[in-house]
């Protein structure tokens, strides 16, 4: 398989699994979060089980700055899915702060659809694409 995913989230507590599984089937992966150690030991994983390319990028949902950035990175080639892997914080840590949710709010709607947006034309140019949302 020659596809290029990105999953943005990727040090997220779900995106690891899946990052396997497209793995053993040779996709580029394109692995964008905060942990820049984990998305590094992500990425030599990937390889390992037979990525054709995986490497790691900065990705923060809550800072739209970097978006542009991640994007220009995609000029190598074409995403054929981007995944957005939310957060969700314990529910007894919202409990004593509920002004998390702000956080989970940006990291699991806002910030995925502005990404969405600037990588939408992209994907209507070539007439294909696709997105999934794990929240």
């Amino acid at each position: 398989m020659s596809e290029t995913w990105i999953i943005l989230g990727a040090s997220s507590a779900m995106a690891p699994a899946l990052a396997r599984k497209l793995s053993e089937q040779g996709c580029r992966l394109i692995l964008a979060g905060r942990d820049a150690d984990d998305l590094a030991h992500g990425c030599a994983d990937c390889l390992a089980r037979g990525a054709r390319d995986a490497q790691s990028v900065p990705f923060d949902a809550r800072d739209p700055s970097g978006f542009p950035a991640l994007l220009a990175l995609l000029d190598d080639g074409p995403v054929n899915c981007a995944v957005f892997a939310g957060s969700m914080p314990d529910q007894a840590l919202i409990d004593a702060d509920p002004a998390m949710i702000d956080g989970v709010i940006r990291d699991s709607f806002t910030g995925p659809a502005q990404v969405l947006h600037l990588l939408a034309p992209q994907m209507e140019r070539r007439g294909t694409g696709a997105v999934v949302g794990i929240g």
